[in-house]
């Protein structure tokens, strides 16, 4: 979409389509594009969850387009979602790691396709259904269920699904911690997991997780105007980044809000900069990733350079090998890919420290 929407403003032709209405649809495809990187970011962590009010509707919906590239199209995935009481506390990387580890558990018992269905629910769980099942307090809840046409399991195999290392497929095809990982999770959001299964008549997994009150989600910050007290006033800004279109952006938008800009593409190149200008350099923009040397070594020679050169790290993903240099010294970080409005906000609240 970004791709064919920037191909017809390059065409320069009204009849084709208005810049507004392409601005409009490729910055739409952006924060889908934003979405979906941080979903998957937030799957490969290992790290204790955050809780934040969630819209477990919402999870769902996202995790659909990552199924949608990860189960083969021989398998349906059908989906029924509540229209209300779906608000949760919890990890929205968690469920969305929850969710493709149980479809993914659900594909391997439809090695010839068959049938996947996704259902929310509010729910309210009486007395009677908490005598069933120990453990499960009464109350209200938000339900998750994944159903799958596939193979099924017998009791023996149901009462070890959830070990660490317990696997049911041939050797080097399975870890056997996928359906552990679901109930760690579920367990350290204050859910419960219950697994009906019979063999030739397929899976369902229920999850239910606590209810919350309906909250107002946050306002969408992925918004083009500028924050008005958040002007410069003449600084100089070492942006450090291999991506051009990040440097050039960068450039345009700092110009604009009246600050100086020097680029550098690499960590040597910055530290050559440095060497030369780092007297007029009020701020340094430091990617973490970039080819050569890398951001965290520039950063340390940075430091070398100037003990009190102030330094803003931007990256997609924080690694916690991060040496104490990194973790200690540094003033702010911009989480890629971050708004207008957090950048300009963020330089100037670092510059007037």
């Amino acid at each position: 979409m970004i791709i064919g929407y920037s191909g017809l403003l390059l065409a320069n032709d009204p009849k084709l389509i208005e810049r507004p209405q392409a601005a409009e649809e490729i910055l739409k495809a952006g924060k889908q594009a934003r979405d979906l990187i941080t979903q998957i970011l937030a799957f490969s962590r290992k790290m204790d969850p955050v809780l934040t009010p969630v819209d477990l509707n919402q999870v769902v919906g996202e995790t659909k387009r990552m199924l949608a590239r990860t189960i083969p199209k021989m398998t349906d995935i059908t989906y029924s979602l509540s229209p209300e009481k779906t608000m949760i506390n919890a990890d929205a990387g968690n469920m969305t790691q929850v969710l493709m580890n149980l479809c993914a558990n659900a594909q391997d018992a439809m090695p010839d396709g068959g049938r996947i269905e996704i259902k929310t629910a509010g729910v309210t769980l009486d007395e009677n259904f908490s005598a069933r099942h120990t453990g499960i307090e009464p109350g209200d809840f938000v339900l998750l269920s994944v159903t799958d046409t596939g193979t099924g399991m017998d009791q023996d195999t149901m009462e070890h699904i959830f070990d660490p290392f317990f696997t049911s497929k041939e050797i080097g095809k399975g870890t056997g911690l996928g359906l552990s990982t679901v109930y760690g999770i579920v367990k350290s959001h204050g859910g419960h997991i219950i697994c009906d299964s019979e063999p030739g008549k397929g899976t369902t997994f229920r999850i239910y997780l606590p209810a919350m009150a309906a909250v107002t989600p946050a306002e969408d910050q992925f918004e083009m105007p500028m924050l008005e007290d958040a002007q410069g006033n003449g600084e100089v800004i070492l942006i450090v980044d291999d991506e051009r279109l990040i440097r050039d952006i960068g450039e345009k938008i700092l110009t604009f809000k009246g600050y100086r800009v020097i680029e550098a593409v690499s960590g040597e190149d910055a530290l050559q900069i440095y060497r030369e200008r780092g007297k007029e350099i009020d701020l340094v923009i430091l990617d973490i990733s970039m080819p050569g040397m890398g951001g965290e070594k520039c950063l340390d020679e940075l430091f070398v350079l100037d003990p009190m050169i102030k330094v803003i790290l931007a990256s997609g993903y924080f690694s916690d090998g991060m040496s104490r240099t990194a973790t200690d010294k540094i003033l702010a970080y911009l989480q890629k890919p971050f708004t207008i409005n957090t950048m300009v906000r963020t330089i100037r609240e670092v510059l007037d420290r």
